[in-house]
């Protein structure tokens, strides 16, 4: 078995991470990933990717044949994508990420959408929130980095304990600012208790210097007052549970004072209504400014 980390560099030059053969479109780009699941397993998709160009792979069973490949054998591969992802944000301390229970995914695409127009922004695709999403959503957003982002924008999910803690490891301190949506009674039943999944979702946040977050759970509130005594947050606001007010808050956390062009966004009911919202929203911002760079839009 081969350590992930021993091959980072070899792996670094390719845009595209994926573990979805469907989502393949530039195989000489393209690492893929077999994951073995209780109702799939990756590897068998490999003979029909190579056929389609794609010579890098990360497995856990090194297939016969294929000798021109890269193969990285790992024990684990979610485990090995966590490191990747951890190590592709190595250095890097601007990141924003969004969690909660509903309209993670909403709130991030406003955030992105506002922030287009005042910086190089970079945001994770669709809803990759996932224990695999993440790290697939860190690896597209930084690939072909130049240096000149200012902020990457991560939506993270959790509904199962011990995911807090995973995430916190893969992110590290690469994201200084947390979001936090309204927290419900999702997932509830997966938890010991309410209390527990909030502490659950607070795991990703605490080493981040600043939380927004929606003041609708007065146990979260609760959780963030505790922390501040142990100097684990260092600034942090009560704001209400309005998408557009979340990230009207958020960006003046980040220093823009005038926010006034967070309410004429529209938000995301649907998440394949996602692009269509996005590019509303481009179009209406593009008329309030008299123009718009846009250095890349996903």
């Amino acid at each position: 078995m081969s350590n992930i980390e021993d091959f980072y560099h070899e792996l670094s030059h390719y845009g595209q991470l994926v573990t979805d053969s469907r989502s393949v479109y530039d195989p000489q780009d393209t690492i893929f990933a077999a994951i073995r699941t209780d109702i799939g397993d990756g590897h068998r998709y490999i003979p029909d990717l190579y056929a389609r160009g794609v010579r890098a792979f990360i497995v856990e069973e090194r297939p016969e044949g294929f000798d021109d490949a890269l193969f990285v054998t790992v024990d684990n591969v979610r485990k090995a994508l966590r490191t990747l992802g951890h190590m592709r944000m190595e250095g890097r301390r601007n990141g924003i990420l969004v969690t909660g229970s509903i309209g993670k995914t909403t709130v991030k695409e406003l955030l992105y959408t506002a922030l287009l127009s005042r910086e190089n922004v970079r945001r994770s695709p669709r809803s990759w929130n996932s224990g695999i999403g993440v790290p697939l959503a860190l690896w597209d957003m930084t690939a072909h980095d130049e240096g000149d982002v200012r902020h990457y924008i991560t939506e993270v999910g959790i509904d199962a304990p011990l995911q807090g803690v995973l995430h916190a490891r893969l992110l590290g301190p690469s994201h200084s600012m947390a979001v936090i949506t309204p927290i419900t009674d999702e997932h509830d039943e997966a938890f010991a208790s309410h209390a527990d999944k909030i502490r659950e979702k607070l795991e990703i946040a605490l080493c981040c210097d600043v939380i927004v977050y929606a003041d609708t759970d007065p146990g979260l509130g609760i959780e963030l007052v505790g922390q501040t005594t142990v100097n684990y947050i260092g600034n942090y606001d009560y704001y209400i549970e309005k998408k557009d007010a979340l990230t009207a808050a958020a960006l003046r956390e980040l220093g823009y004072t005038d926010t006034s062009d967070v309410a004429s966004l529209s938000t995301v009911n649907k998440r394949r209504e996602i692009a269509a919202v996005l590019l509303d929203n481009l179009y209406k911002i593009n008329a309030l400014t008299g123009g718009l760079a846009v250095s890349r839009v996903d």
